[in-house]
């Protein structure tokens, strides 16, 4: 080899480590999709109830899988997915039948913040929400968010969302 050209490659070498590690940390990281078949029962279908009902808690729950269909615990995820509540001042068109105060729990054990958690025995992440503060006759939608969306997403189709209605 030429004496010019041995005496270049450390120059050339640590040139192209720069431009590879360069590119390297350009690269966005993997952002996982997690998946929900929607929440357990009675969140599965839109609940109506009373505006004067006050004293209950909905009780959301849902297991969520990976793309290949494995569940997703609370060890898997850095950031416990959470609760999102939209509002729609919508009545509905026709009479509808109130949900029974035996489906849903004792408003005493309903979850303070935002933040689902897992739950290992059932598999499945939870929240119950109370239903004091939602008091204003309209659709309530709530949904099971992400909590850090660098880390993971749900897709559009595969989200976990459910609806109650209040009824004067």
């Amino acid at each position: 080899m030429n004496h010019l050209l041995q005496a270049r490659m450390p120059l050339v070498a640590a040139v192209l480590a720069f431009v590879f590690g360069a590119l390297q940390a350009e690269v966005p990281p993997t952002i996982a999709q997690i998946h929900c078949d929607g929440f357990d029962y009675p969140m599965d279908e839109e609940l109506f109830m009373p505006v004067n009902r006050n004293r209950s808690a909905l009780p959301l729950r849902a297991t969520l899988t990976d793309d290949s269909g494995n569940v997703v615990t609370g060890e898997d995820l850095g950031s416990a997915p959470v609760v999102q509540v939209l509002f729609t001042s919508v009545a509905p068109e026709s009479e509808p039948e109130i949900i029974d105060d035996e489906y849903l729990i004792s408003i005493h054990d309903a979850d303070a913040g935002n933040l689902f958690v897992y739950m290992p025995l059932s598999q499945e992440w939870q929240f119950n929400l109370s239903a004091r503060p939602l008091e204003a006759p309209g659709t309530y939608e709530i949904s099971m968010e992400s909590g850090d969306t660098n880390e993971y997403v749900f897709p559009d189709t595969e989200k976990c969302i459910s609806k109650f209605t209040r009824v004067k």
